[in-house]
């Protein structure tokens, strides 16, 4: 440690204690006892063998010309760009080149939902559209746009209204899905159906046969190819689902808490505080947003097997609604915890 001798001296004569010295000299530090640290590096250990030793991070920020940005974030299938909306007077849903690092608005609209074509060619995006709730779902033309590095994007309205949310894209398909008003819509060139009554935050499984979805704080897996249904009660208000990549767990975010849920066994194994929730491509750790008292927000990963999580981040938040993503590699995260886009690496 390095600080002033005599300033800590002085403060020390004052009846300041070591405890009161330290902080003054080293701003934002927690200061434990010898015996819980070695136990929290046992922790950080086991992690670590599990691969996660971080070796790279990036930010955007307000010094990058990026400000209050969402937790609506998205990677792209290849891991090649991310997506991500922002607040404020440039709202808007943006792609950033992680490689190339170039940053460019696709949408001049603040959204609260985007989705990513299976090919990477095109992002469903709900925006909002005034101060009254009126909502839009666009399809966004991607294609080789960003390769040209061109401000033009083809864009195509599907539906608009007060309760638009949840779009995804059918597997192989130009087959879009989102819920509206109490129902789960299908959309494909410019025309939308209603597909499922009283339903609502539609999921398909990384397979496309199986879709589950919401209704009335009750979780439905649906087969699409048998048209069996089977539901799991007492699950809560879920605002979004999340298909492990094997089909066999469910991720569902209900309020402020996650429960992850059996497909095989119809039951729910575990339930923690949290929201966001997203699986890593092989399935194995779930990465979320944890709120913690005192207006601190965490990102935390937690493991299937052991059923255990730990802290990747944190920060000190002032309502803000930060959300975490995982890449394909299952070697990049990124999260927006504090209002600004952080990319990690391991």
């Amino acid at each position: 440690l390095g600080l002033s001798q005599a300033g800590a001296v002085h403060m020390s004569r004052l009846g300041f204690g070591f405890e009161d010295i330290l902080r003054h000299y080293y701003t934002d530090v927690d200061l434990v006892e010898l015996r819980d640290y070695f136990e929290m590096m046992e922790v950080q250990l086991s992690w670590e063998k599990k691969g996660f030793v971080l070796n790279w991070t990036a930010v955007l920020g307000p010094e990058q010309g990026v400000e209050q940005v969402t937790d609506v974030l998205a990677w792209s299938p290849d891991g090649k760009f991310i997506a991500f909306g922002t607040e404020g007077a440039q709202g808007g849903l943006w792609i950033f080149d992680i490689y190339g690092g170039s940053l460019v608005k696709v949408l001049a609209e603040p959204v609260v939902d985007a989705a990513w074509k299976r090919d990477g060619s095109a992002i469903a995006a709900v925006s909002k559209v005034d101060e009254d709730g009126l909502r839009r779902l666009s399809v966004i033309q991607i294609g080789t746009s960003l390769a040209a590095e061109t401000d033009s994007f083809p864009i195509s309205v599907v539906a608009e209204g007060i309760d638009i949310h949840s779009p995804l894209w059918l597997v192989d398909s130009d087959l879009v899905l989102f819920s509206q008003n109490g129902m789960i819509y299908g959309a494909l060139d410019g025309v939308s159906i209603p597909v499922i009554s009283g339903a609502r935050t539609p999921a398909v499984s990384s397979n496309g046969r199986q879709l589950a979805f919401s209704r009335d704080e009750a979780l439905w897996f649906y087969q699409l190819a048998t048209g069996a249904a089977v539901k799991l009660d007492s699950v809560g208000k879920i605002e979004s689902l999340c298909w492990s990549p094997d089909g066999k767990y469910l991720a569902a975010a209900a309020g402020e808490e996650v429960a992850v849920a059996s497909v095989i066994t119809r039951e729910i194994v575990s339930r923690f505080p949290g929201r966001s929730p997203i699986w890593s491509p092989d399935g194995c750790f779930l990465a979320y947003v944890s709120q913690q008292p005192g207006g601190k927000a965490e990102v935390r990963i937690w493991e299937l097997d052991s059923q255990m999580s730990a802290v990747l981040a944190s920060a000190e938040i002032d309502d803000i609604r930060g959300g975490v993503h995982w890449a394909a590699s299952g070697r990049q995260l990124a999260h927006s915890i504090d209002g600004r886009l952080h990319l990690m690496g391991w």
